[in-house]
């Protein structure tokens, strides 16, 4: 889990320390209104405290995970692959999010994917496990395959928190995975029926109600920056 104390933190007077989370560059971004996703994404991942538990059970709620949010521990998902020693190597892919058990990160209970209006990544020589058999792989393939860790993740609860208007098109996961189109385009009938058949795993959440989840909390200080954020990046980019 992040360290707010780490010196790379921006330090805002008004904040107090536990709830500061955003970067020099992303703390720049967000007066400007240029958010990104990963802002947001490490932003769900950051805090502790009562705060930190309160959105840990928004987002294991929105998953369906039975468990107390003081039992887990929220995770940046490449920050979890270096901390688990589960990276692939050469490997640098990574869903957003990840939440595991206290105390033992090596126990995975839930994976999440945030997207905004972003394509979901894929290619011909996206993945070298997929890709020399499919012909093609992409995010939707990859992430439900664990082919990007080297953890067994079977079994695992999988969420994307989406636009709302995504929530029946591909498991959520939108209209910019393989189509129809570029499927009998270049010939990916494999690659596409593979992509069909994994899409199902993911449960869907969509943003607005994540939105809605963390305004129903307490305020607090670190509910006004994090509410801040995500609602901030959903209005730039018009969802």
């Amino acid at each position: 889990m992040l360290n707010p104390h780490a010196s790379h933190f921006y330090r805002e007077p008004a904040w107090p320390t536990e709830t500061t989370f955003c970067s020099d560059k992303a703390l720049d971004r967000h007066r400007d209104g240029r958010l990104l996703e990963a802002d947001v994404t490490r932003a769900l991942t950051f805090f502790a405290g009562s705060f930190g538990d309160a959105l840990a059970s928004a987002l294991l709620v929105l998953g369906k995970v039975n468990i107390r949010p003081t039992e887990v521990e929220v995770w940046v998902g490449h920050e979890w692959l270096r901390a688990s020693g589960n990276r692939r190597k050469g490997d640098y892919r990574s869903p957003d999010i990840i939440i595991a058990e206290r105390g033992n990160i090596q126990r995975v209970l839930l994976i999440i994917e945030v997207k905004g209006h972003a394509w979901v990544n894929g290619a011909r020589g996206y993945c070298h496990l997929h890709s020399p058999v499919l012909g093609y792989s992409n995010q939707i393939i990859c992430y439900s395959a664990d082919c990007w860790t080297t953890a067994d993740l079977e079994g695992v609860p999988r969420l994307i928190i989406g636009p709302d208007a995504h929530r029946d098109v591909l498991g959520g996961w939108g209209r910019k995975g393989l189509v129809p189109r570029i499927v009998q385009r270049y010939g990916l009938d494999t690659a596409f029926a593979e992509q069909q058949r994994v899409a199902p795993m993911w449960r869907f959440a969509g943003l607005r109600q994540l939105a809605d989840a963390i305004e129903a909390l307490e305020a607090s200080p670190a509910k006004r920056d994090a509410t801040a954020v995500l609602t901030g990046w959903l209005d730039r980019i018009g969802l």
